[in-house]
């Protein structure tokens, strides 16, 4: 089966401000984020008496709680007493507690123990092996020389026939003296008893020399390295820095979970609000109203984290956790967690989470205050029959409005559908187990086949009870078995907290119609930490999307060495290597440390000891790029054409029927991206060499965001060379002045010679739309684009570039604009009037309001020309200005189609413009546009038939709908006549001129003209805006004379669509609704099978029923033929 390429162009930040200093100001950052609600989050620690324990799990504690002899007030509290193993070999205690086979917190070789993060985000650093802190923020605690033979003081005991702790005796009268050697291990062979020496091998390290020994053969042997079975090999100074850094930094549970958390919070971007207490109630940091995860909010946190003491206490989670949502709920004043210093009054949309840790069983008395079981009435897998367990906590805090005075307005996800203020619950614990396995019955727990155990009737059914309060909370659960896991569950837990306060930047499609084989493709980015993401999920047979992603992009990236990544020399591609680059690259970059960390390599970051940014994901923010599907080539037809290579046409299409399938998208990482469509693997990826300065300020510990590479590609089937090529074709968009050009015919084969070329020129500016790529009348495939904003001249130019070559093969000027009052072009539209296959005109807007005609069907280039007015005075066919006569800027594109029933030729476009911070608070009037070409200019908006908004109102189903007049209504109902076409201010019957503009192109979709239009807002609670979703007759500008939304979600359009319009004396009728309204920004609808799926700023797609008969997409050059 074929399917079709899309090209989806989602909130197409395309527009231009009011000249400032003669340049167009485009802001550095996506202008959506600017007033983003930072969330809270509470992060609870277990400071419980057995985090000091270096022994996990309980089960196998024994006799000790410490493997080396504990100094007095080790955590800044109490220590149990200080019963150590000795080292001898025939010690079990020595060989299974010595061991990360039984002992999950011990030294285990197969891991790399990093450093502590400090709240700058750099390492610790290693420590120094022959002077190793106990506790690496207290050096009064002392140190151990891990190097050489200690001698000390313990209750040193020892047990040679079994591990029966009652039957363990004191090697010496205790306290007493013992020498051992520190950096003593012991590795399990894997099979037999583990209370048999004969079944470890000892590893010890003695200076620095390095010695090995099976009981079996009895002999010692020296060693020189360390490999291990994971593939990682050491020197013995490696082993011995390794082992070091677990010592001070692991050792105990309560170091693992400092180090776990300060990894995981110090990679956590700024725009958070956190807050900490331990589980005791010491150490209390309640959320900042003032500020967010920055300056000394940051510091004080990590300071709590490092420095607070861990006494001989229990573990009260029920408490703590009801301490957290207590919080939540009546915590008021200067200090009330839903509102900070900026808005006096709680934030509606504030989103409030808490992160539980423990490395046990809760053992606390506690009785909540109502609702004892707040999940017996649940749906599976929630409900349960027990009262005032963690679960019922959870659940009482999450189904709970915690700010009955406010709206409920909390963004939901597929995660978390409430929508009123609640407590979302994370749990992390470290080397406990429960009697249930997370990973596989959930699902027997949802369909009733199993039940949650009683948490008071066992200490493992306690654990249970954990994870099932995450469940009831719409949280998240991890169960850590080791050290090396709880940092990367924690991890993960801040991850998903990001991903529900991501936006998404576009969405794209496998095919035109719905299958459980279709996928749905949305580009996505985190704001303040700048990281990005690609995801592709699947539909469901009903039409609805999966609430789980098919895969992620940015968890399936390759590694740094092993990435394909290329470049432009200037003159022909290279590999993205520092050898390969050419000197004056390498003067740009800097050094080969900064290309490493472009690729990826993550070792020079300041969190592993380095100087470079820390980064949460190596891929980069996809903020304005669209993600484009290539597959199987659609069948155009083109074999229909007498022109060159026309004939082979089908040829082709089979050759590359089986191709890999791919989607394209550009990151602010400087790349731009090809994966895997199916897998979501990266196969190759490519630098602009325009990027490469911008691209070195991602290093910077202080980098504030900028776009690099963020255009959206489109890719077409060519024929150049001689032979049918698929190539893509890219802009840098926001983040520079080039284009460049890709051979992506067989992903496979990828490699240097694949790169076509890269294209500069003084008059070529900031291109923030796709080009366009067709076959001229000259005979050469084009791509055609419009020069965009900050030109060396300011003008309004189209560009139009070789496409096997990158040589300018035209350039065609409107002399409009200048230094002083900067202009430029926007994205083109071609039309193939005369059914040959190649386009004789483009369409395009500048930011001075004009509607540009290009005339191309000239046989040579030297004659293509603006096709109104004179080579010394060119016309527009139209100027967009508001009734006022303010000039209306065109920064989205247009799309071109022609009236079926008189084949007359229509133009269609919005105006307006976002993206600068100016932008977000004009309420100038915008207008959306159709024009009927006919062959002359179009003097003013009088020569159009005006079209109003006449209603806004509500379906009662949670929608607003607006009705749009229609010829022959008594208002707004002009009817066409001689009128060269319509127009629509957007201009709300309700609440009057709101900034409302068309940042994208319509879409044409079979007899029905959709566009999505965007409201900006300064509400905080309002991920950037919201907007409106229209569709109307293309060649009225009016409503339908059909049901097009299916605005009560039953399923279907039919006549229960409809909705009431006022007939103006008390009466209403009902009549066909023309659009429906957003919470957020909405991107360009995607049209599959009877499925509109908008992308929006919030991080969702939504999906709606629309007629029959809609065709998906954009219009492209393939298209607009006139048959």
């Amino acid at each position: 089966m074929y399917v079709r390429l899309l090209i989806l162009l989602f909130i197409q930040l395309t527009a231009c401000v009011l000249p400032v200093r003669a340049v167009v100001d485009i802001s550095d950052s996506p202008i959506m984020v600017g007033t983003a609600v930072a969330p809270n989050i509470m992060f609870l620690l277990d400071d419980s008496g057995s985090m000091q324990w270096e022994v996990m799990p309980d089960e196998n504690l024994y006799y000790s709680y410490y493997l080396f002899p504990v100094p007095a007030l080790l955590y800044g509290a109490g220590v149990y007493t200080s019963q150590v193993p000795t080292f001898q070999d025939n010690n079990i205690h020595n060989f299974y507690g010595r061991s990360s086979a039984n002992n999950q917190v011990f030294y285990n070789p197969l891991n790399t123990y990093k450093p502590w993060i400090r709240s700058t985000g750099e390492s610790f650093g290693d420590v120094s092996p022959t002077a190793a802190p106990y506790n690496p923020v207290d050096a009064t605690r002392g140190t151990l020389n891990l190097t050489a033979a200690a001698t000390q003081a313990a209750f040193w005991f020892t047990n040679t026939s079994n591990t029966d702790q009652n039957q363990a005796s004191y090697a010496c009268v205790p306290p007493c003296n013992q020498t051992f050697q520190p950096i003593t291990y012991f590795v399990y062979k894997g099979s037999g008893s583990r209370v048999s020496a004969a079944n470890y091998v000892k590893y010890q390290i003695r200076g620095t020399r390095a010695y090995k020994r099976d009981p079996v053969t009895a002999a010692e042997v020296e060693i020189t390295s360390f490999p291990w079975p994971n593939g990682t090999t050491r020197t013995v100074a490696q082993e011995t820095q390794n082992f070091a850094n677990w010592f001070s930094y692991y050792r105990s549970r309560t170091l693992a979970a400092r180090a776990g958390a300060s990894i995981a919070f110090g990679q956590l971007g700024t725009n958070y609000r956190v807050g900490f207490r331990t589980i005791n109630g010491a150490g209390e940091f309640l959320i900042p109203t003032t500020g967010t995860f920055t300056g000394t909010n940051r510091s004080t946190w990590f300071d709590r984290l490092f420095n607070t003491p861990v006494p001989s206490f229990g573990t009260p989670l029920r408490t703590a956790l009801a301490w957290a949502g207590n919080y939540y709920e009546t915590k008021t004043g200067t200090d009330d967690p839903w509102k900070d210093s900026a808005y006096t009054q709680p934030l509606a949309c504030r989103q409030s989470f808490t992160i539980l840790t423990t490395d046990g069983y809760w053992g606390d008395i506690y009785a909540l205050p109502a609702d004892q079981n707040a999940d017996g009435t649940a749906a599976r897998p929630y409900r349960d029959t027990y009262s005032n367990t963690l679960a019922d906590v959870a659940m009482y805090y999450y189904k709970r409005d915690l700010r009955t005075g406010i709206a409920n307005n909390v963004p939901t996800s597929p995660k978390d559908s409430a929508n009123w203020q609640h407590m979302v619950t994370f749990g992390i614990s470290l080397g406990t187990q429960g009697t249930l396995n997370p990973d596989t019955d959930l699902a027997a727990l949802t369909a009733g086949t199993k039940s949650w155990p009683d948490p008071t009737t066992s200490s493992p059914a306690k654990l249970d009870d954990l994870w099932h309060a995450t469940l009831n909370g719409r949280g998240a659960f991890v169960n850590a078995n080791d050290p090396t896991e709880f940092v990367d569950g924690l991890s993960s837990m801040l991850a998903d907290i990001g991903e529900r306060v991501a936006s998404n930047g576009a969405v794209a499609a496998t095919s035109t119609s719905i299958s459980t084989n279709t996928l749905l493709f949305q580009a996505r980015f985190v704001g303040n930490d700048w990281t990005g993401d690609l995801w592709a999920t699947r539909f469901n047979t009903d039409g609805t999307l999966a609430t789980t992603p098919s895969w992620k992009a940015g968890e399936r990236l390759p590694s740094a060495a092993s990435r394909a990544i290329y470049t432009w020399s200037g003159t022909a591609g290279i590999p993205f290597q520092w050898a390969s680059l050419t000197t004056a690259q390498q003067t740009t970059l800097g050094s080969s440390a900064t290309l490493s960390y472009l690729r990826g390599d993550t070792s020079g970051e300041l969190r592993n000891g380095g100087t470079l940014r820390n980064r949460a994901s190596v891929l980069g923010d996809i903020v304005n790029s669209s993600p484009v599907y290539v597959g199987p080539v659609t069948d155009l037809r083109l074999d229909r054409f007498s022109w060159t290579g026309a004939d082979t046409y089908q040829a082709h299409r089979t050759a590359v029927a089986s191709r890999r399938e791919m989607v394209y998208v550009a990151a602010n990482d400087g790349m731009l991206h090809g994966f895997d469509a199916r897998t979501g693997a990266e196969r190759f990826a490519f630098v602009p060499s325009g990027a490469l300065a911008t691209m070195k300020t991602l290093t910077s510990r202080d980098y504030a965001h900028k776009f690099i590479n963020d255009g959206t590609p489109v890719v077409a089937e060519v024929y150049v060379n001689g032979a049918w090529r698929t190539v893509l074709v890219g802009a840098q968009g926001r983040g520079g002045k080039s284009l460049y050009a890709l051979d992506v015919t067989s992903p496979d084969s990828f490699g240097t010679s694949k790169i076509m070329w890269e294209f500069t020129h003084a008059s070529l500016g900031q291109i923030v739309g796709p080009p366009v790529i067709a076959r001229l009348n000259d005979g050469s495939w084009a791509a055609i684009v419009g020069n965009g904003y900050n030109s060396g001249n300011e003008r309004a130019e189209l560009f139009v570039i070789n496409l096997a070559t990158g040589a300018l093969i035209a350039r065609i000027d409107t002399l409009r604009g200048s230094s002083t009052t900067p202009n430029g072009l926007a994205v083109a539209e071609g039309v193939d009037i005369d059914r040959d296959g190649d386009m004789d005109y483009f369409y395009a807007g500048d930011l001075l309001g004009n509607l540009w005609k290009f005339d191309f069907t000239a046989a040579t280039a030297a004659q293509w020309k603006v096709a109104y007015g004179t080579t010394a005075a060119p016309a527009p066919l139209f100027s967009a200005t508001s009734s006022s006569g303010v000039v209306q800027p065109i920064t989205g594109g247009v799309s071109v189609g022609f009236n079926p029933k008189d084949r007359k030729l229509w133009v269609f476009f919005g105006t307006g413009r976002y993206l600068s911070t100016a932008d977000l608070s004009t309420t100038a009037t915008q207008t959306w546009y159709g024009l009927n070409d006919t062959g002359s200019t179009i003097a003013s908006r009088s020569d159009l038939a005006q079209r109003i908004i006449l209603q806004e109102s509500s379906t009662g189903a949670g929608d607003s709908y607006r009705v749009v007049s229609k010829p022959g209504d008594s208002s707004g109902g002009t009817v066409m006549g001689t009128k060269r076409g319509w127009y629509i201010d957007l201009t709300s019957p309700v609440s009057g001129a709101e900034g409302e503009r068309i940042i994208h192109p319509p879409v044409l979709a079979s007899s029905t003209l959709f566009v999505n239009s965007l409201i900006p807002s300064s509400d905080p609670c309002v991920p950037g805006g919201r907007g409106w979703v229209m569709g109307v007759n293309p060649f009225t500008g009016g409503r339908q004379e059909f049901d097009v939304f299916d605005f009560n979600r039953d399923g279907s359009v039919d006549s229960g669509d409809q909705v009431n319009l006022a007939n103006g004396d008390g009466t209403s009728r009902r009549t066909v609704g023309s659009g429906y309204s957003t919470d957020s920004l909405p991107g360009s609808p995607l049209q599959i099978g009877k499925q509109q799926v908008v992308g929006g700023s919030d991080g969702t797609a939504h999906t709606r029923i629309v007629s029959d008969g809609l065709r998906s997409g954009r219009v492209s050059w393939k298209e607009i033929v006139r048959d």
